[in-house]
């Protein structure tokens, strides 16, 4: 049963130290014990086991432990907005080099390599309505807590009218319940211009942290919410490297323990495989041998 809120506040003030020193330095954060002690017995026999009040977490980076922590205090986490790449902006004209080059056989025009596989150049913003995006259907909250208009608010009864029904009377709110449900949920609208590298990574990374601790609620609220994004995704021979990098981290990361995780990761690599067959980095993944090998062939072999 999670603890109640006057049970958090009034628990120890814990000290996390995230992130290896080695590298960017740890970062330390100050949290009420309760609140991540009620997740898993695991955590709880953890912190009560630290008797100076530290705990270390090397292997954890600050984003994951940040949309973790909002996880135990609100029961969800916020989800990192898409990365702007000017590169990708120039989408439709490097595709389009690339399908003529294929078609003649003959090497594409060469652009800048930008470090991400592929190359191009950068130029203005991408404006609103411009071609590249893909608009999905917005996924609707279970609970409508948004708040209503203005111009919508009624004021207080009137005492000098009583109400033949008490239950009629309207309080309506004016703000939402959770002051970041908005930021919850997965883009409505996939921009292929951005690159959601950190968006599909930050997910894994999460589930991850709950695969550890034995939080099943959590590693069930990241893969829907990494589901729910990869469904929105477009793959096509530019990024494509978005894919390749949550592949990447999925399987430097999992073992065997994780295999909800790299089930989701290989269906939609199969259910891609044409485009990501011509994706140089990600075939140079897949020159590395292991696990990952077997499971996308496995895999695809499926879908033949």
């Amino acid at each position: 049963m999670p603890a109640s809120f006057p049970e958090i506040i009034n628990s120890r003030i814990l000290t996390f130290v995230i992130g290896d020193a080695a590298k960017e330095g740890p970062s330390k954060f100050h949290v009420h014990e309760e609140a991540v002690a009620q997740l898993s017995p695991e955590l709880k026999q953890e912190l009560h086991d630290s008797q100076d009040g530290i705990i270390t977490w090397k292997n954890v980076s600050r984003r994951a432990f940040e949309q973790f922590i909002q996880f135990a205090y609100t029961g969800d986490y916020s989800v990192p907005g898409p990365e702007k790449d000017v590169y990708r902006e120039r989408r439709e004209e490097i595709l389009s080099k690339l399908a003529a080059a294929a078609a003649a056989e003959e090497p594409a025009e060469e652009f800048a390599d930008d470090g991400w596989g592929f190359s191009g150049l950068p130029s203005k913003k991408n404006k609103k309505g411009k071609k590249g995006r893909c608009v999905m259907e917005e996924e609707v909250s279970l609970f409508n807590t948004s708040p209503i208009a203005s111009d919508n608010v009624i004021s207080s009864p009137s005492t000098k009218f009583a109400a033949k029904n008490f239950k009629s009377i309207n309080y309506p709110l004016l703000a939402t319940r959770n002051n970041y449900e908005s930021t919850c949920y997965p883009d409505a609208v996939v921009d292929l211009n951005n690159s959601y590298s950190e968006v599909v990574c930050s997910h894994a990374a999460l589930f991850l942290i709950a695969s550890q601790y034995q939080i099943d609620v959590l590693k069930a609220l990241t893969l829907h919410k990494l589901h729910t994004t990869l469904c929105k995704f477009v793959v096509d021979q530019i990024n494509a490297d978005d894919i390749t990098s949550l592949v990447k981290f999925v399987y430097a990361h999992t073992n065997d323990k994780e295999e909800a995780l790299k089930d989701l990761v290989c269906q939609f690599m199969a259910t891609n495989a044409k485009v990501l067959s011509t994706n140089a980095k990600f075939l140079e993944l897949l020159e590395g041998g292991g696990p990952l090998v077997k499971d996308y062939i496995s895999y695809v072999a499926q879908r033949v």
